[in-house]
């Protein structure tokens, strides 16, 4: 891979996979709770989640916090060297900012037992905010590879895939088993869709993008193959064996999912320029 912005590759891999899988859990918490017509049963969801918030938010939060550091004090983002959309990045951490103030908030008041149901949906409506911008820091004109609208769908269909995932590893499941598996399986095909947009793109815009796409299929094949089958196909065949046979392979599914989304972030940032002829040799 080329080594240039390494450093810079690295945490952009890192911070961008860890927001995903933050709002993720937001915005598909939201939905999981929310999305109910027994008022008890929101109240014993919300209860439960709470629960999981107490040791998942400082956590999370405190990770996001030293990442963003790195990231914003690095010598090539901090001089806009790096070529990214900087204007989208600093909404997005305003946003960002917003929405862990609001998360705070949020469970001091549940400890207190002052909890506003309105304040969930202004951290859902922040959440989402915030997830907008994030997919648009990448689309720039200087990187082709990320210049498509396949860049910003990247971001919508992982953060749902990460959310999901997340409720299903812990047991956060309100609903039948079948209800998350056919909205996974409808939110892997978009993926599938996409990365078949995404393919034709790179192969006809441009001689680099079309490099960039050999790439995937010649020297990073290994990487390329192991996301899509351990991120599509093996959670796919998971799904429909347990809808089946043993429901408790849905867990298993979430992993995966994680698995798969964290190497299409990797290749997703590492493979945007084009393979010079050191990174092949």
């Amino acid at each position: 891979m080329n080594d240039q912005y390494k450093l810079e590759k690295f945490y952009l891999t890192i911070y961008s996979y860890l927001i995903t899988l933050f709002l993720g859990w937001q915005i598909f918490s939201f939905i999981n709770i929310y999305f109910q017509l027994n008022d008890n049963r929101i109240q014993f969801s919300f209860h439960q989640w709470m629960g999981v918030q107490q040791s998942y938010l400082p956590i999370i939060i405190i990770v996001i916090i030293l990442i963003s550091i790195f990231l914003i004090t690095n010598k090539s983002i901090k001089q806009k060297k790096y070529p990214i959309n900087y204007k989208a990045f600093k909404l997005h951490l305003t946003w960002l900012s917003v929405l862990i103030l609001g998360a705070v908030t949020n469970y001091i008041l549940y400890i207190f037992q002052l909890q506003q149901n309105i304040l969930e949906l202004i951290n859902l409506i922040v959440a989402i905010l915030c997830l907008n911008q994030l997919s648009k820091i990448f689309y720039v004109k200087e990187k082709s590879a990320w210049y498509h609208p396949t860049t910003q769908s990247t971001f919508y269909i992982s953060a749902a895939l990460l959310g999901i995932s997340q409720i299903l590893i812990l047991e956060m499941l309100n609903y039948s088993y079948s209800s998350y598996a056919y909205f996974i399986l409808l939110i892997l095909t978009l993926e599938i869709l996409r990365i078949i947009a995404r393919f034709k793109y790179l192969t006809k815009f441009s001689y680099e993008t079309n490099m960039i796409a050999r790439s995937l299929l010649g020297r990073y094949g290994i990487y390329f193959g192991v996301r899509v089958v351990a991120g599509i196909f093996m959670p796919i065949v998971y799904i429909i064996y347990a809808l089946y046979a043993n429901e408790k392979l849905f867990q298993g599914v979430g992993a995966l999912l994680l698995i798969g989304e964290f190497i299409e972030r990797l290749l997703f940032v590492y493979l945007s320029d084009y393979p010079t002829n050191k990174s092949h040799s």
